[in-house]
């Protein structure tokens, strides 16, 4: 049965804060409402509010009582979505606290859009209380979003269901060439829907994804040496995605295959200088710890054992985000490496370490990640100037 919106009200919230990269969202705003207005919706208005700070988002909700809300901007992966403050800059809403708000207009609000990259986390927690949630599940670029936004509510202003037009939405993008057209994913009453298009079928580790304009704070213009190449054994380049997808490259040609345990800790190292990646380091320490203490540590293989304050003072003392990162092969630098040895800590052997340097400053950080022989859990020692 369709689900006619007709006498829905619909509330659009951008940010797009001082020092992220641009993104097209008065475009994406201009089309959806041309695209209800085609479908001859027009009894209820269409609210808005940019530049949306967190108390902007309250008092939109307590004014238009929407039933839909629609969210472009900037993701910050599992930390939460990018709003603005007072002044313009970047201030991070971390997904909890977007949770309990929509748990408070839960008796309202029947549908949240969150076009973001890797807004699937905000999507998930957001789902425990609102019926149809829509979020990426990775980064998504300014035309795959904006292709969405315009199936979705071409569909929605045409008296179709929900689900109709999350799917007319996704082939939208699909029909533009993009193949980003598996990226928006649909969660129903808290659970996420297998979608099928074509013959493909959305999976969490697809990661087709265009470059142009990344929906994704962490991976934008300040950052593009993160994105574009991992450099390993410093000669071996590959790009970011496949290095933290496949196993990492031994060094000295050893045979041995990695475990499912090197993976993790590859793909967290790359999270952890992403979150200090962030031009804006108020911003980037609070990724830092939110990803340390909410995220790393549940999967039992590394535990909290590092010191918080030194990674603080250490991103407030120079641009990190400047530099490309290091996985360090067999040579030294200073006294860190990649490779096993044994470790003057708590003698445990080092099998991961990572360094960015900051030239003009003259300093240098590293991660430096140790195992032990005995299987237990890991240990981050932290950056070292």
């Amino acid at each position: 049965m369709k689900a006619n919106i007709n006498a829905k009200s619909i509330l659009l919230l951008a940010a797009n804060p001082k020092g992220t990269k641009g993104l097209r969202l008065q475009e994406e705003e201009r089309e959806i409402r041309e695209r209800l207005r085609l479908a001859g919706y027009g009894k209820t208005p269409i609210n808005s509010t940019g530049a949306t700070r967190p108390r902007d988002i309250q008092q939109a909700m307590l004014d238009f009582k929407p039933q839909i809300v629609h969210f472009s901007g900037h993701g910050a992966e599992q930390e939460g979505l990018v709003f603005e403050d007072v002044t313009g800059q970047e201030k991070l809403v971390d997904t909890s606290a977007l949770a309990n708000l929509f748990r408070l207009f839960s008796s309202r609000v029947e549908c949240v859009v969150l076009n973001a990259c890797y807004s699937k986390f905000q999507a998930e927690a957001i789902a425990r209380y609102i019926e149809y949630v829509i979020g990426m599940s990775k980064a998504i670029g300014d035309k795959a979003a904006i292709e969405f936004s315009v199936g979705f509510y071409s569909a929605l202003g045409s008296g179709e269901s929900i689900e109709f037009a999350y799917e007319l939405g996704c082939n939208a993008i699909q029909l533009e060439g993009l193949p980003e057209e598996l990226t928006p994913v649909l969660y129903k009453k808290g659970k996420l829907l297998q979608i099928y298009i074509g013959n493909r079928v959305f999976k969490d580790d697809d990661d087709e994804t265009t470059n142009e304009n990344s929906r994704n704070l962490v991976r934008n213009n300040y950052s593009t040496d993160i994105n574009n190449t991992l450099l390993i054994n410093q000669s071996l380049e590959i790009p970011v995605e496949t290095s933290v997808n496949n196993p990492i490259q031994q060094p000295h040609n050893q045979s041995e295959e990695p475990s499912s345990k090197d993976e993790v800790v590859l793909n967290l190292i790359e999270q952890l200088f992403d979150a200090l990646s962030s031009p804006n380091l108020e911003i980037g320490i609070q990724k830092f710890a939110a990803i340390a203490h909410h995220s790393l540590f549940i999967n039992d293989q590394i535990d909290p054992a590092f010191r918080k304050n030194s990674f603080n003072v250490a991103a407030r003392r120079f641009n990190l985000y400047k530099q490309p990162i290091k996985v360090i092969g067999s040579e030294y630098t200073g006294r860190t490496r990649l490779g096993s040895r044994g470790s003057k800590e708590d003698g445990r052997e080092e099998k991961y370490a990572i360094e960015r340097k900051d030239y003009s400053a003259g300093l240098k950080g590293h991660i430096r990640i140790f195992f032990p022989t005995n299987g237990e859990s890991a240990k981050i020692s932290g950056l070292n100037l």
